[in-house]
Formats: C-alpha cells, structure tokens, sequence
C-alpha cells in the first residue's frame, strides 16, 4: 500500500500551518478580534489559498479532520464478526476517536479554552456532539438491528462516557485538576452535624408571632420580658440558619 502523494503531504501541510496559525491567533488576540487575512499572513498563505481548505474562521477549529473522525466512528462501530455485541462496538468507536484526538495533543488544550470563551462556538460545539451521538445511534440500529430507542440510549452513554474521558485528559495536559467547565460540577456542601440539624429542626417549629389587624408586621410585635436563655435560643437558631445573630 502507497503512502499519500507529494501533493497530499504538500495540502496536508498548507493546512495545518492555517490550524496552527488561527489557534496562535485566537488565543493571543481573541476568536472575534482575528481576522482571515491576519491568519493567512501568519500561514505565510494568500486569503484564497485560506479559503480553499476552510469555509470561514469559525471552520478551522471544527472542520479540521472531521471527515477522517467521523470516517472512523462509522468504521469501529460496524460488527466485526458474529460474536460482537453494540456495547463493544460502541466502546471499540469511543477508544479509537480518542485515540485520533490524541494525535492534535499540542492543540486541543488551547482550542478547548478558545471555544469555553465564546457562546457562539460553545453552541456549535454541542452542535457537533448532537451530530455525533446521531451517527452512533444510526451504525448501531442498521450494523446490530437495535431498535432505535435502544440505539440512541447506548449512542447518548458512549458520547456521555467519551466527553467524560476527553475532558480529563484535556484538564490534564493543561496542568489542572479540574474539568473545564462544560463538564464541572458544584462541590457537595459538608455534612450537617447533629447538633446542627437539632437546631434547624427546632427552629422551623417555632411560629413567628403573628401580626395585628390593620398594623405593620415591625409595629405589632411587642417586646416581652426576656426569658433566661433566650438569647443563646436566638443566636443557636441563626447559627443554624448561616446568618449572624441580632444583638
């Protein structure tokens, strides 16, 4: 088997110099303040040239290798023999993708934080993951004969799981120990402590007083006699609440 042509290394090139060229240049200038003609002269190419292997500026950062991408999700996910089953196959596809995003390991850290800093390309990011699961849900109910509810469950776990691993590994080659931000999660609260869910109880039992007819809640409240202890009660029942006791 022949390996690409001179002209194909050639176009291959070209290319990348424009990825690499637009990547530099959104994360130093910003994504809306770069220009096609500022990337075609960072490329050391014409603006036609530009166009020839990309639509617009927005395409560099999601048309570059999505034909070869997508050519291999469709190729892992046919049956490869009689004992195959859509969970492997599934998994077979999710492996091999990840495996193919590796290759742009020096890029995709930097692409990544391009696209959480624009809505318009976080938007056709998730574009590109509907069309994704769709293409999973679409080889497994023709290769397996799923039924197609089965097929776009199992496509939403393996694009789910896929995203999962392809942030870590992103949030790992930056240096960071936390997924980027499409994927994070808030942090659960500290676990109550007995005493303080005593407290929470006993101060939701209590009534607030109630009232007069006519009057304003602050001018129909009467001051009792202070009871022993009461303020300690008070000063329990905010503490309990987060809030600072009144004096």
């Amino acid at each position: 088997m022949t390996g690409p042509s001179l002209r194909e290394r050639k176009a291959r090139r070209t290319r990348d110099a424009i990825v690499m060229a637009a990547i530099a240049l959104f994360d130093q200038r910003g994504y809306d303040n770069t220009s096609v003609a500022q990337i075609a002269e960072r490329a050391e190419v014409g603006t036609r040239t530009f166009f020839r292997y990309f639509a617009d500026k927005e395409d560099v950062l999601f048309g570059s290798g999505e034909d070869e991408l997508l050519d291999t999700l469709r190729a892992e996910l046919a049956p490869a023999g009689p004992a195959d089953t859509p969970p492997a196959a599934a998994e077979r596809a999710a492996r091999a993708v990840l495996d193919l995003l590796a290759l742009q390991a020096a890029l995709l850290p930097t692409r990544e934080r391009i696209i959480a800093a624009s809505p318009a390309l976080t938007a056709r990011q998730l574009l590109k993951q509907e069309r994704y699961a769709a293409v999973v849900e679409a080889e497994l109910a023709a290769g397996f004969g799923l039924v197609r509810e089965r097929a776009a469950l199992l496509g939403r776990v393996v694009l789910t799981c896929g995203l999962a691993a392809y942030a870590r590994w992103v949030a790992t080659r930056t240096g960071s120990r936390s997924a980027p931000s499409s994927t994070a999660r808030w942090p659960r609260p500290p676990p109550a402590s007995p005493d303080s869910v005593r407290r929470s109880r006993s101060c939701a039992a209590r009534r607030p007083p109630r009232p007069g007819r006519g009057a304003s809640p602050r001018t129909s409240r009467r001051r009792s006699p202070r009871r022993r202890g009461g303020g300690g009660s008070r000063r329990a029942c905010a503490a309990a609440r987060g809030r600072p006791a009144r004096r």
